[in-house]
């Protein structure tokens, strides 16, 4: 039975679909050169990006992935050792690179806690850490989940960034990411006339979904997905041959 948080957040991305055919323009590859896509959880990068992953490297264009997270808050420790969950969800991050044709070399792991992302946005090691990592590659845009959405650690991470930015000597431009749901009723309050839409043609979509299946199919000893408890409304929103963005304030 679909709840009522479930049945709203399927409203809103409906919503949200359909607000995006008609403001939305398609996504210009060729501005941009090198690719930085921050992911907080392994699965965000291909709930997201699959699509524009593929088109980018189809023109050549370099991507990297900074994986914030190991994402082992999605079970608690009682039920499978953190440790060994991390090295899962790890192992699946790369599975489903492979099917994306994305090599494995340009995934970068930072390792700092699930669900406590809220302790980097003031950390200002943290924010040492992460800026020596994003002028190393010294992308052409970062990419990152949209700060509306719900999930707190994405919400953080947001704001761990702009922080992050701030001592580093280089200007880099942002462009959010839809992964889910956002706070009620934020999807009228998007920047509409700065989004961008990814269309994928068949066999894209198919390597997105298969390497979605890679993340939702993979099961823990006691029977459900190592990327923790997948909601209706989640698997709804993974069901569509578009992706859509956003360019930052």
């Amino acid at each position: 039975m679909v709840s009522i948080k479930n049945l709203f957040r399927m409203i809103q991305i409906r919503m949200i679909r359909f607000l995006s055919q008609i403001w939305s323009k398609s996504f210009q590859f060729q501005q941009y050169d090198r690719i930085l896509i921050l992911s907080p959880h392994p699965d965000d990068e291909i709930i997201g990006c699959a699509g524009l992953i593929q088109k980018l490297l189809k023109h050549k264009k370099e991507v990297y992935v900074l994986m914030v997270t190991g994402g082992e808050a999605a079970w608690s420790a009682s039920m499978i050792d953190s440790d060994e969950l991390i090295a899962k969800r790890i192992e699946l991050m790369f599975s489903a690179a492979e099917i994306l044709k994305m090599s494995t070399d340009n995934y970068i792991c930072l390792r700092w806690s699930d669900k406590k992302l809220n302790e980097t946005v003031n950390n200002q090691e943290k924010h040492y850490e992460l800026i020596r990592v994003i002028d190393s590659i010294k992308p052409s845009a970062i990419l990152i989940p949209h700060p509306f959405e719900t999930s707190k650690d994405h919400q953080a991470l947001n704001k761990t960034l702009s922080n992050s930015l701030k001592i580093s000597d280089s200007k880099y431009k942002i462009l959010y990411y839809w992964v889910h749901s956002l706070r009620p009723f934020r999807e009228f309050n998007l920047r509409w006339k700065k989004s961008f839409i990814v269309h994928l043609d068949k066999e894209e979509y198919q390597r997105k979904r298969q390497a979605l299946y890679v993340y939702t199919e993979s099961l823990t000893p006691f029977g459900k997905p190592y990327v923790g408890e997948l909601y209706k409304s989640l698997l709804f929103s993974m069901k569509w041959d578009k992706e859509l963005f956003f360019e930052a304030d």
